[in-house]
């Protein structure tokens, strides 16, 4: 009884310490609201990505795009989301997602009408370089919506398949393509 006695005082008073430690929500800067960052670990958010990274389906595999970032153009009034895909040995992938920053609101799932997205593919072994290119009138077929646009973060994710429009090298064909599925993006003003 002595035993179970002081097993229970012992555990009551770690339990009391860890407890008087927890003084709010840890921030790491506390100069930057980072109040509106998503947590990467809350599962009940769908499709949650880490800050800085893209990840989703191309042609049914899954990538991982980083580094990941956004930019402001404020000479002709655009936003550009960028993704490099990451430990790309054959291929190296770069994606760029272009929109008027009239267009990017701050409302949540907001799907951008003015977008251009490309897919560029260089193949280091055979040299071939493509790129492939969604417009706006593209609607139908392609679909980007952005989830949270705050703190200088944005969220978002698209859907859609591209057509092989604009190849460096070799001609086009109209039916090379490439379809994105559940391509989520968490990306930070660079």
């Amino acid at each position: 009884m002595k035993k179970l006695l002081i097993g229970s005082l012992l555990t009551l008073g770690v339990a009391t310490a860890m407890t008087s430690c927890n003084n709010g929500e840890y921030d790491a800067n506390p100069k930057v609201d980072q109040s509106g960052v998503l947590n990467p670990l809350d599962t009940s958010i769908p499709g949650i990505v880490y800050i800085g990274t893209m990840k989703g389906y191309i042609d049914g595999g899954l990538v991982l795009f980083s580094p990941a970032y956004y930019t402001i153009n404020a000479d002709n009034n655009t936003r550009t989301i960028y993704g490099m895909a990451k430990n790309d040995t054959v291929f190296w992938r770069t994606i760029s997602l272009t929109v008027s920053n009239d267009n990017f609101g701050a409302t949540k799932d907001d799907t951008l009408t003015s977008a251009v997205f490309t897919y560029s593919v260089y193949d280091t072994v055979r040299k071939v370089h493509k790129k492939y290119i969604a417009n706006p009138t593209d609607k139908k077929i392609f679909k980007a919506v952005i989830r949270a646009n705050e703190n200088n973060t944005v969220r978002g994710v698209f859907d859609g398949r591209l057509n092989n429009i604009e190849p460096i090298l070799p001609v086009p064909d109209p039916n090379d393509t490439v379809t994105f599925k559940a391509m989520n993006f968490y990306v930070e003003k660079k």
